[in-house]
């Protein structure tokens, strides 16, 4: 029977919702004991479980778990005629309008942001208009709520380039406050308005704050959390580096991340980040002594095979003007 109330919470989850297991199971506990009139245990159950998502940094699944909590003891008001006849709606209501408004809000972000170089500006701002009415009226309502306002000073930053610095330092103060999954959200949006400025040709300003950005998610544990890191990101992360001139700080990158590379390549990937360091640095004998041997051959990688071979080149070529 348990069972049954498990899989009717799981179908009101969102599809790319990650919620704690521990706290789903401790809905359906509640919303068991409520279906068997256990009601005194409920009260009981009820106000540990609302005690326990105190303690939680705030993050979108925190708020549905709060939301569903609260439908709950509205439900539990009514049904129990051992409490009072006026049923205290408020919260709910509140913690329901916070997490639909957060929704929106990440909605509105990722559409921005799949927007951004792909000619969509005239779609962007039709939805702008036609969803989204009130926008800043309805974040005034939220203006105390640390996730909210991040999330909106991420929408602002799409249409205004200064945000981004200011969405940053934001994230900087409030970071404690909020998961560790949405930060990474918002570190990505603002990642990607930096990349479309480089691409537009605002190179030198961009580049430097992506490079700030970076060494903040170092310095926050959000790089490799989970102690595991693609190549892809880790070359990138050194290239990063490399062209912001951060020699220092790209070497101890190398130093404590190649670790998380995938395992019988991380040698051969730090490798290829020291090439990288050393190229800019002008070190180009060196870069060749590293990448033109057998054991760097990418085999099984053909685009990371072609860089190999287009860095070789360029550095036999900066050799060949220099001579």
């Amino acid at each position: 029977e348990l069972q049954g109330f498990i899989g009717t919470f799981n179908k009101m989850l969102p599809e790319d919702q990650l919620v704690n297991t521990q706290y789903l199971s401790h809905l359906h506990f509640l919303k068991f004991l409520q279906t068997k009139k256990l009601y005194n245990h409920f009260d009981k159950d009820y106000k540990s479980l609302i005690n326990d998502l105190k303690k939680e940094k705030k993050a979108e699944w925190l708020y549905f778990i709060q939301q569903k909590a609260e439908e709950l003891n509205v439900n539990q008001q009514i049904l129990d005629s051992n409490k009072k006849k006026e049923v205290d709606m408020e919260r709910m209501f509140e913690i329901t309008a916070k997490h639909d408004f957060l929704c929106l809000l990440k909605k509105a972000c990722t559409l921005k942001s799949l927007a951004l170089g792909r000619n969509k500006v005239k779609t962007s701002i039709g939805l702008d208009s036609q969803i989204f009415l009130n926008i800043q009226e309805k974040a005034s309502y939220f203006q105390n709520d640390s996730l909210i306002s991040l999330y909106y000073e991420a929408y602002q930053a799409f249409d205004n380039n200064k945000k981004t610095r200011s969405l940053f330092e934001k994230i900087k103060i409030l970071g404690k406050e909020v998961d560790p999954t949405e930060i990474q959200r918002l570190i990505k949006h603002i990642k990607n308005i930096c990349l479309q400025h480089i691409w537009n040709g605002s190179e030198m300003n961009n580049n430097s704050f992506f490079q700030e950005i970076t060494e903040y998610q170092a310095a926050a544990d959000l790089i490799a959390p989970n102690k595991t890191i693609s190549i892809r990101n880790f070359i990138n992360i050194v290239n990063q580096a490399a062209k912001t001139k951060k020699f220092d700080w790209g070497y101890q990158f190398i130093e404590n991340y190649s670790l998380f590379l995938p395992k019988g390549q991380q040698k051969q990937i730090a490798k290829v980040g020291e090439s990288l360091l050393l190229f800019r640095k002008g070190d180009y004998q060196k870069t060749i002594d590293i990448l033109d041997v057998n054991e760097m051959y990418f085999a099984n990688d053909l685009e990371l095979e072609n860089n190999r071979r287009t860095i070789i080149i360029k550095a036999m070529y900066e050799l060949r003007e220099l001579n």
